[in-house]
């Protein structure tokens, strides 16, 4: 099976999106939308924590669950990692 790519397509013409919406008869609300991570060279909070994390070669949860509100906790200046 070879994964289909969406490009150019918004978040609520999605498969998934769609799929929930003709189950509940509603789409997601505005704000259940969360913020994409700044860029690199923004030099926010979000970037200092990942450089961080890469020069001490740690790994978070958010990672590798590919949490989608990444951007969220990690502009707090908050990363979990598991020992």
């Amino acid at each position: 099976v070879i994964p289909r790519v969406m490009n150019k397509v918004k978040g609520d013409q999605m498969p998934a999106a769609e799929k929930e919406r003709l189950r509940s008869g509603r789409a997601r609300p505005d704000w259940f939308r969360v913020p994409a991570p700044p860029p690199k060279e923004s030099g926010s909070k979000y970037t200092k924590l990942k450089e961080g994390l890469r020069d001490l070669n740690l790994h978070t949860v958010c990672e590798e669950a590919q949490c989608p509100n990444i951007g969220e906790c990690w502009s707090g200046g908050t990363g979990t990692i598991m020992l």
